[in-house]
């Protein structure tokens, strides 16, 4: 079975071609991928050749959404979690 890599942002899923293009990478490495970020008001749909997963914050904006990333909820960045 292979590792996993979760991607993990606060921006949107369907615009961050940068963090698209890591997801990439890391799957053409033989990695499973996951990239895990906020769901925006009326988002796009999502066509990408590995697992996403969008979740809702209570807050959109302001000070409220940054106290919430310092309280668990996912935080930008790279994890490699061996399987």
């Amino acid at each position: 079975m292979a590792s996993t890599v979760v991607l993990s942002v606060i921006n949107d899923l369907h615009s961050d071609q940068r963090v698209h293009r890591s997801a990439i990478t890391w799957a053409e490495r033989g990695y499973r991928v996951v990239l895990v970020g906020r769901s925006h008001p009326n988002p796009a749909p999502l066509d990408r050749p590995y697992e996403t997963l969008r979740f809702r914050c209570l807050f959109n904006n302001g000070p409220l959404l940054a106290d919430g990333m310092d309280e668990g909820v996912p935080q930008p960045g790279f994890r490699v979690v061996r399987s």
